[in-house]
């Protein structure tokens, strides 16, 4: 069995693409909007379940700086997934408001990954769609 772990915090993918956040006056600066990882809709994809990883202190307790000298921190939910064979674990950014959208994130709960089927490193976990069985 193989294994594929995202070595870097919530470093991307090659190829992963993001809401992007445009600023109307002047449409080339934007900011992509890291909590929003997106697929589009030429690319194949399929479901698996991914699993929390980490607990709930960690998962609240891994700030990183988004640039040198900004204060403002983010924070990331790691998870685990099977395609086929080959284990995948990835992380993926939190939007500021967190806390109140996911109330009850623990290690160990189950949710709905989407990955790109011909690169599986590509994917999405949905933490406002979870798998029974973790409840």
């Amino acid at each position: 069995m193989e294994s594929y772990v995202n070595l870097c915090v919530c470093g991307n993918v090659h190829g992963e693409k993001y809401i992007l956040k445009i600023n109307p006056s002047d449409p080339e600066r934007y900011i992509p909007i890291d909590w929003k990882p997106i697929f589009t809709m030429d690319e194949k994809r399929s479901f698996t379940k991914g699993i929390l990883i980490d607990d709930i202190e960690s998962l609240y307790a891994i700030p990183f700086l988004k640039k040198a000298g900004d204060s403002s921190a983010s924070y990331c939910v790691f998870y685990a997934y099977y395609v086929l064979d080959s284990k995948y674990e990835r992380c993926q950014h939190l939007p500021p408001n967190f806390k109140k959208l996911y109330r009850n994130l623990q290690k160990g709960q189950s949710y709905q990954v989407e990955y790109l089927d011909e690169d599986p490193r590509r994917a999405i976990i949905y933490l406002d769609t979870p798998i029974m069985d973790s409840i």
